[in-house]
């Protein structure tokens, strides 16, 4: 079984009971399925979502959307994948920008994937 059919099984095994947290006032149960949703969208996408704030997870919109694109909407699927891929963007321009401001000293020793690539 694929990730993205488990995740479909997974969203439409739970739904009803996150909808209604998610619409809940509830904070408490709100956090405890957070990470939760977040591997059933990691799954949905085949995508790392770390980067995704749980504010944005945590709207029914959202598993709404994930609910219809699990059932075979393309529309639903775009549309969810748009504001995932938004969300992440602003986080990996400000990480990009924080590596070209660093005030590295001379001669200073950088590590890491594009270190590497640039090797």
């Amino acid at each position: 079984m694929t990730r993205y059919n488990r995740a479909v099984d997974t969203l439409s095994d739970n739904y009803e009971d996150w909808i209604e947290i998610l619409k809940s006032d509830n904070m408490s149960e709100k956090i405890a399925i957070v990470e939760d949703l977040r591997a059933e969208y990691e799954d949905l996408f085949d995508t790392d979502l770390s980067g995704v704030s749980d504010d944005i997870l945590l709207q029914s919109k959202y598993l709404e959307l994930a609910k219809k694109a699990a059932e075979g909407s393309k529309d639903a699927y775009n549309e969810l994948q748009l504001v995932f891929l938004n969300s992440l963007v602003p986080k990996t321009l400000a990480d990009l920008e924080a590596i070209v401001n660093a005030d590295l000293e001379v001669g200073a020793e950088v590590k890491g994937s594009l270190a590497e690539e640039v090797e």
